[in-house]
């Protein structure tokens, strides 16, 4: 069981959270965070909590369809290098992050127009604490995935087995 809960949920924790997740979503608390008025995006900012594994991961996949794209860290130091386990995974899609920086989102200039795809709930709950002197949209990007996965759980530090499936979405 415990191979199980590594592979497919990273850790006990994660599969409580992501179960919990599940069930306020089929209760329809997370409907607005699926929703997005595309006419109105001009930037796509992804987040997750340090900006080395996920976000990074994120960006450089939108990169091959827009260079409006940026990630960031609620939780990071601006200006270091992805995570070397990230690094290694995203090698094997074909994804560089040698050259991804961290920044911090304390760093980064918000402007009207920009959709933030968050990785977990409690990422939004701190972006929409934070007062903005402009008009950004929020939204859960694992609500983006098929099937829908309220939860893209942080693979940092876990099984190389479940980085790989988180990392990269599978």
């Amino acid at each position: 069981m415990s191979s199980l809960i590594d592979t497919k949920f990273g850790t006990v924790r994660g599969f409580v959270q992501l179960m919990l997740d599940y069930m306020a979503m089929y209760a329809g608390l997370y409907r607005k965070y699926g929703t997005i008025d595309w006419s109105s995006v001009r930037r796509l900012v992804f987040v997750c909590q340090g900006n080395i594994s996920r976000s990074p991961y994120a960006h450089w996949i939108a990169l091959r369809e827009t260079d409006a794209v940026a990630a960031l860290g609620l939780n990071t130091e601006t200006g270091m290098q992805a995570y070397d386990m990230a690094l290694d995974v995203a090698r094997t899609s074909g994804v560089d992050l040698t050259p991804h920086p961290t920044t911090d989102w304390s760093d980064f200039e918000f402007c009207d127009g920009y959709l933030v795809l968050a990785m977990e709930m409690r990422h939004i709950r701190i972006i929409e604490e934070r007062p903005m002197d402009c008009d950004i949209r929020v939204v859960l990007l694992g609500l983006w995935c098929r099937p829908h996965m309220p939860l893209l759980y942080d693979p940092h530090r876990l099984s190389s087995a479940y980085f790989t499936k988180g990392l990269l979405l599978r």
